[in-house]
This record gives structure tokens, C-alpha cells and sequence, in this order.
């Protein structure tokens, strides 16, 4: 029996904030012993079908989606790995479109619940731990950012081995 390649879609900060939050988490990454990963806010998470078929769909979806200029609304932190602390950003009209676009084109119109995000740290930490990372990091987190590119992961149990199928700017 072939295993399933799941998936995901996200999109990607300018360039200036990318570097700025790629810092922060390497930074946690490497004081925590938590694995590295691209700063990203996703649109969709686990997509499945064939890899040529989502990257076409990613490349029209990029065709018609314009850069989103996004706020950053809280730091925030759950016991989920993946949202182990993070930056929840505000839920604008024009990215709950994209994310609805994202779900037609993607999943036949079927959306669950999204949080808008962008994680800081995988892992684990306890409570206190996540409230002096807050006081660490505050200062230096951009607060608003342009989303200005698509790109569709193939995600694997190791975040290491996550890999970029297909990157597409968004238009300006």
C-alpha cells in the first residue's frame, strides 16, 4: 500500500520579515533544541492529492491572489506542538477570502475552523516558560508584514525533511 504525501499550503512573509522571524525562531530553535523551519503562516494544512495537481492549483491560486498586508494581533501559546507559542494575527477580510479560495480550489469547498498564525517555536514548554518567552520576544516581532508568496509543502513526520514542491509570488 502507497503512503499518502500530505501537504500543506502557506503563505510567506516579505522579505524583511522573514529574515526578522526566521531569526527569532532559529534563536528558539537552538535555545530550546526544537527543529528549524521557514516562517510561514498556513493557509491550509493537510492537503492530499497528486504533488503535479497541487502545484498547478497552487500556481492558479497565486495567479489570483493579490499580497496581503497582515497585523500581528497577540503573541499566544496552546499545548498543540505545532502552536506551541505563536503570533496570531488579525483575521482580515481579504485573508479569510484567500483561506475560503484556498479551501474551494483545494478541498472542494470544505474549510475548518483556520487560525491565522505564525508559529515561533515547536515543541513542548510549560506555562511559565511560554510567559518569559513572550517578555523576550516582544520587542523584536515585526507587527505587520506583507504576505508576498505562496508555496506548497510537502509535510513529512520530521519537520526537517519538509520540503517546497512550488513557490509562486502573489500579485502586487
Amino acid at each position: 500500500m502507497s503512503e499518502i504525501r500530505r501537504y500543506s499550503l502557506w503563505l510567506l512573509p516579505d522579505d524583511t520579515a522573514a529574515e526578522s522571524f526566521a531569526a527569532i525562531i532559529g534563536g528558539l530553535s537552538d535555545q530550546y533544541h526544537g527543529p528549524r523551519f521557514t516562517p510561514h503562516v498556513t493557509l491550509l494544512g493537510w492537503v492530499t492529492g497528486p504533488e503535479d495537481d497541487l502545484a498547478e492549483r497552487t500556481k492558479r491560486l497565486a495567479e489570483q491572489a493579490h499580497a496581503l498586508p497582515l497585523r500581528a494581533q497577540a503573541l499566544a501559546s496552546e499545548a498543540y506542538y505545532f502552536r506551541c507559542f505563536y503570533l496570531k494575527l488579525e483575521e482580515t477580510a481579504e485573508l479569510l477570502q484567500l483561506h475560503e479560495q484556498a479551501s474551494e480550489l483545494f478541498r472542494g469547498g470544505y474549510a475548518s475552523g483556520y487560525l491565522p498564525h505564525l508559529s515561533l517555536i515547536y515543541g513542548h514548554l510549560p506555562p511559565a516558560e511560554k510567559a518569559r518567552l513572550r517578555r523576550q520576544v516582544h520587542d523584536n516581532l515585526p507587527t505587520e508584514f506583507t504576505a508576498d508568496r505562496i508555496q506548497l509543502i510537502r509535510i513529512t513526520v520530521s519537520v526537517q525533511d519538509w520540503r517546497a514542491v512550488v513557490s509562486c509570488p502573489l500579485k502586487a
